[in-house]
């Protein structure tokens, strides 16, 4: 199996972490689109790929495949940066091009806009505890909102990191947002500690929060309520 290559790294669409040596531990987001009525071929082309081996050989440490209605989520840690995925040969056909570049990209690169801590490597974390699950959502945010969604995100990351699940992260692209844990959740010690005050966080955070999204319509939540996050189908794992 051959993979394709890799275009430079866009600054700002991945989170670099020091991991105690000289390895740096970067954690990134992608997002694809499957052409219309690929979905099930191309779940079946990426699964008997042997498309992690591949990742490894270019520096990946673990990562999971998510998809919902013909899109495709992607969550990666990795010894450098990319901005672009190498899919598998018979993979690639069946994802639409993305326009802006690398040209001919078949993923986009997601922006970070909150990680909860900063996680020691996937193989690491593997040897101190079982990982349950590993759960991939996706939310809708009102372009309206997205300043002020990105803005507490950030307050609440740099005054109480680590404090509830070091593997929680979100990216966001276009009004897409595109959350990755793992279960057991577990909040390691953060060396760096809570940053400088930047404002007054919300009594009321998930209050607070709601009027940012759009809710899923066709979704039912429990009691009634709106359901602002839906849980992905995860198609891979591994690390």
């Amino acid at each position: 199996m051959s993979c394709g290559s890799f275009g430079r790294a866009t600054p700002g669409a991945y989170t670099a972490w020091e991991t105690g040596s000289e390895a740096v531990l970067y954690r990134m987001m992608f997002r694809a689109q499957l052409v219309e009525g690929e979905t099930e071929r191309f779940l079946g082309a990426l699964r008997g790929s042997g498309w992690p081996e591949c990742l490894r050989e270019r520096g990946a440490l673990g990562g999971s495949v998510f998809e919902r209605d013909g899109e495709v989520y992607v969550y990666l840690e990795a010894t450098r940066p990319w901005d672009d995925l190498p899919w598998p040969d018979a993979c690639a056909p069946l994802l639409s091009a993305w326009p802006g570049r690398p040209r001919g990209r078949r993923a986009a690169a997601m922006i970070d806009v909150f990680h909860d801590g900063e996680p020691k490597p996937s193989e690491m974390r593997r040897r101190e505890r079982a990982v349950e699950q590993r759960i991939g959502c996706l939310a809708r945010l009102r372009p309206d909102r997205y300043a002020s969604y990105v803005c507490y995100h950030h307050m609440l990351q740099e005054q109480k990191p680590n404090s509830f699940n070091e593997t929680y992260t979100i990216g966001a692209h276009e009004d897409i947002l595109f959350s990755y844990h793992e279960l057991p959740a577990f909040a390691g010690s953060s060396e760096r500690g809570a940053g400088r005050r930047i404002g007054d966080l919300p009594d009321d955070w998930h209050a607070f929060m709601r009027p940012h999204f759009v809710p899923w319509t066709n979704e039912a939540g429990a009691e009634g309520d709106a359901v602002l996050w839906v849980r992905l189908r995860e198609v891979l794992s591994f690390g």
